[in-house]
């Protein structure tokens, strides 16, 4: 069981931008014997979802936003992440420049291009 919660744990990790994709698969390589050892279990396809987003990302098919979302829905939690300039470059290269999502709002609910021109009486 605890080897449930510590792989859950680095999931969430590398979700929420606290470690790069380098240090989950790091992390994971000499324990994926341990997490598959249960077919089917939680566990098991948890731990498949990664091995299977790291082939992708090494085989130029995935990014790691694309991973990020991909173990989102694994973990049941689907994140909202927008990057803001060249964010997947630099999640490309392991850089964790942005620890928390960036989220763009419009200044007025109504933009300049919605609104009608309006008369004012004299």
């Amino acid at each position: 069981m605890t080897s449930s919660i510590e792989l859950t744990s680095k999931v969430y990790e590398y979700v929420n931008h606290k470690i790069t994709l380098r240090e989950l698969e790091s992390w994971l390589v000499p324990r994926l014997q341990i997490f598959t050892t249960s077919p089917d279990s939680r566990v098991e396809i948890l731990a498949s979802a990664i091995e299977l987003g790291l082939a992708e990302f090494h085989a130029g098919l995935r990014s790691t936003r694309g991973i990020r979302s991909l173990l989102s829905r694994e973990l049941g939690n689907p994140i909202v992440w927008m990057p803001f300039g060249d964010q997947e470059a630099q999640d490309m290269t392991g850089s964790t420049a942005f620890s928390q999502p960036m989220v763009g709002a419009w200044a007025s609910p109504s933009p300049i291009w919605n609104i009608e021109s309006q008369v004012v009486p004299a």
